[in-house]
Formats: structure tokens, sequence, C-alpha cells
């Protein structure tokens, strides 16, 4: 064998050695990592008001290998994609159709991960099994068949609605709102003078006006409906009335109901209650320093403390057990009704704006309004009195009424 084919040889062993040791190191390599998708995740699909917008939320779908996820919203096509946010909703569906889709969750390598939901949409119509609000609806042109029911589409184009029997005579009153709930665009509500005994106004959350007076309603939750600025459900049935959410309140009027209780410490913006004819034993205004009106008359009140409410015009606190009233902070009230009372003591000399004074009925031993120039309008029989200050004997009219044995007499 010549030189030339030993050393051929050798270099083919080599090389042979060389590979046969590549293989065995390769072989002993751990394998590639395979990428694993994002983790299972839960979809929940509510449908809105609206009965047509589809509302998504997902958990957090973690991943394996500590990828960043995001999501794309699926529906018959890919409607976003690229979402951080766990929620999405689809709007203005039609009516009445099966809802199919899916969320997909996505890890930076493009490994998914799908969760399906399913929902359907609302009826194109709203039910209205009260025929007399239907008689309403049709009459306002929002509804144009009796068929005790409505299109949500003219329902949602409502913003204000006033069916009081006080305005057609063509109407019997109604038993039933049923269906108030989809008028979800509501911001006004009359629906005074009526048979009503129960109203659900919790979805209505635009109002900002209910009149519901004159009516059978033990109850009234308005706690959803906190834009509201005036409320008048006088004459009805209620035994509580909670409004401490309604802080946009301006003007209340529950008179003629059953109230023992009556909270309005959260109504600061209030400048006009009447709460006349209940059964309050206490009321506390402290809080109320914007009120103008307060009429709480008729009611079983033994005090009645007035010292912050300095914006009062009007007060009336007529008919209930008052033994004393203050009203030296209120120097801009025009109106005072505090008759019937079991009052001894009346001192109206911070009151010079005073116009209408009631105090008939009381024990009131003396009066003075010497400073109550303006006073145009004055009763005060019935009384203990026995001289009635004045200024001067023109102060004195003609109208005003006072027991045989009290005098006007000018006092300096």
């Amino acid at each position: 064998m010549n030189i030339t084919t030993k050393t051929n040889q050798l270099v083919l062993a080599l090389i042979v050695s060389f590979f046969s040791i590549l293989m065995a190191c390769k072989s002993k390599e751990e394998p590639a990592p395979i990428n694993q998708p994002p983790g299972n995740f839960n979809i929940t699909s509510t449908l809105s008001t609206n009965g047509q917008d589809v509302i998504l939320k997902w958990t957090k779908s973690k991943d394996p290998d500590g990828d960043i996820v995001t999501y794309s919203v699926v529906y018959n096509d890919t409607l976003t994609r690229n979402l951080s946010d766990t929620t999405y909703t689809i709007k203005n569906l039609p009516f009445e159709t099966e809802i199919k889709g899916s969320v997909v969750a996505k890890d930076t390598k493009g490994s998914k991960t799908v969760s399906n939901f399913n929902v359907k949409t609302g009826a194109d119509y709203v039910l209205i099994p009260d025929a007399n609000f239907e008689k309403w609806l049709i009459a306002l042109k929002i509804d144009d068949v009796s068929d005790g029911k409505v299109l949500k589409s003219s329902v949602l184009k409502v913003t204000s609605l006033n069916v009081s029997d006080t305005s057609n005579d063509n109407i019997d009153p109604i038993n039933s709102l049923t269906g108030i709930e989809a008028f979800i665009n509501l911001e006004t509500l009359w629906f005074s003078k009526n048979l009503v005994k129960s109203i659900d106004i919790s979805k209505n959350i635009a109002l900002s006006s209910i009149r519901c007076w004159s009516n059978q309603l033990t109850s009234l939750d308005i706690s959803k409906n906190i834009k509201l600025t005036d409320l008048y459900c006088f004459e009805n049935q209620l035994s509580q009335l909670d409004i401490s959410q309604n802080t946009a309140l301006i003007l209340v009027q529950i008179d003629k109901n059953k109230l023992t209780t009556l909270d309005v410490s959260k109504n600061i913006a209030l400048a006009g209650l009447t709460c006349q004819g209940n059964q309050l034993t206490t009321l506390d205004m402290s809080k109320n320093i914007n009120l103008q009106l307060l009429r709480c008359n008729n009611n079983q009140l033994k005090n009645l403390d007035v010292s912050k409410n300095t914006n009062l015009t009007i007060l009336d606190c007529f008919t209930n057990k008052l033994s004393s009233i203050d009203i030296s902070k209120n120097n801009k009230l025009i109106e005072l009704y505090c008759h019937e009372n079991l009052i001894t003591n009346l001192d109206l000399t911070q009151n010079t704006l005073l116009e209408i004074l009631l105090c008939n009925n009381n024990s009131l031993n003396e009066l003075d309004i010497k400073k109550n120039l303006k006073v145009t309008s004055l009763f005060c029989n019935n009384n203990k009195i026995q001289t009635i200050c004045v200024n001067n004997l023109s102060q004195v009219k003609t109208t005003w009424q006072k027991d045989l044995t009290a005098t006007y007499k000018v006092c300096p």
C-alpha cells in the first residue's frame, strides 16, 4: 500500500469519527420547546336595555410561556383585532336574531385559543298589557294600532310622556304602566290621576321629572333615577320614600301620604319641599341651606328648626304641635303660616319683608308687628292677645282679623 492510499484512509477515518462525535453530541441536546397556546378563558354576553347591543366581557387568558395575549372579536367577520381590553360591545344588531360568535386569544407567536358566545337580541316590540295605557300611546302617535304592543323603535324616540288623566276625558284611568321600562330615553314622565299601584322605573335612568300624584302607589323606588330634579307624588299611599340617592332634586311634593319619617339630609340642592298631610313627628332641615319653600303643615311636629334655612321665603307649619317657632334667621320670609299650633310667643322683628301672617288659633299673649310694614294679610284671632303693636294706625288693614278683645296700639 503506498503512502497516498494510507493518507486517504486516515483522512476518511477522521471524517467519520468527527461526524460520529457530532451526532452523539446532538443526540444529547434538549429538543426545541413547543409554543403553547394561551390558556382558556370565560366569556359572558349580556343584552343591553335597547335589545340591540350585545356587551361582551371575558376573563383574561394567561399564556403558559408568559407571552403577551391580545384578543379579536368575531361575528360573521372579524370585528376588531389586537384588543388588550377584556370587553367589547357589538352595536345595532337586528332584533330577534341569534348572535353566535367568538373571542380569539392570540399570543405573539400566533398560537390561539377560542371562546364562543351565543345570545339572542330582544324583540322589536314592547308589550303594553293595559289597554288604557295603549290608548294613550295611540293618542300621542307613539303607537298606531291597539294590539297590546308597541314597536320598540317608536318607544326609543320618546323623551317626554304625559299620560295624566287630567288631559284626556276620552280615556279611562290607567291601572298599569307595564312596558314603561322600555322607554329608556324618557326624561319626563307624568301619569297623575290614574289608578297605578306600582311602577318599575329602574331602567329609566334619564328621568329628570316625575309627576305621579293622585294614584294608588304604595311604594316608589327612585334609587336609580339620580338625575331627578322634580318629584310630585302627593296624594298616594306611600308609607316611606327614600330620596337619599337623588341629590339633584330641587322640588319635592309628597303631601297627603302616610309618611312617618323623611330624610332630606342628602338633598342639598332642594329649593322646595311640601310634605303636608303626613304623620311626621320630626323633620331635620339643617342641611337644606338652599330651601326657599317649606310646607310641612298637618303633621305631628313638636319642634321645627329652620335656623339654617336662611333663604326661606314661604313657611307653612300650621296644624302641628309646635309650642314655639324661631324665625329670627329667616329675614327673607314673605309668607308665614303657623296657625293652629301651641305657640306662646312669636318674634317677628327680623322679618321685615313679611307680607302674609297667619298665626291664629295659638296661645299668643301679645303680637308685635311694628317692624312688619309690608304685611297686607293678617289673621291673629283665637289667641289670648290683648295688644297688637303697630308702627302707626295707618298700617292697619280693614281685612286683618283679630279677636274683639285685642286692640291695635302704636308702640315705641
